[in-house]
């Protein structure tokens, strides 16, 4: 069996990011780093990949000057 690890749960993060979303309107991964101190920038890029996938986020941009904005579908979560 694994120790319990420090770190939030991919739920919790991504919860955190929607709630962020909702106030501000775009998020960044810098920005996601900022709501989720304890995960590394390529968990945060995963993390928001998946969102997009899932139809949660919209992605706009390339590399570094990729955001991430709410998806226009009614019930994101």
């Amino acid at each position: 069996l694994r120790p319990p690890c420090a770190r939030s749960p991919p739920f919790a993060r991504k919860e955190r990011a929607l709630a962020y979303l909702e106030e501000h309107k775009v998020l960044t991964v810098s920005n996601y780093l900022k709501i989720n101190p304890k995960v590394t920038a390529r968990t945060a890029s995963r993390d928001l990949a998946a969102m997009v996938q899932k139809g949660k986020l919209k992605a706009r941009g390339q590399k570094k000057g990729r955001h991430y904005l709410l998806s226009d579908k009614e019930d994101v979560r």
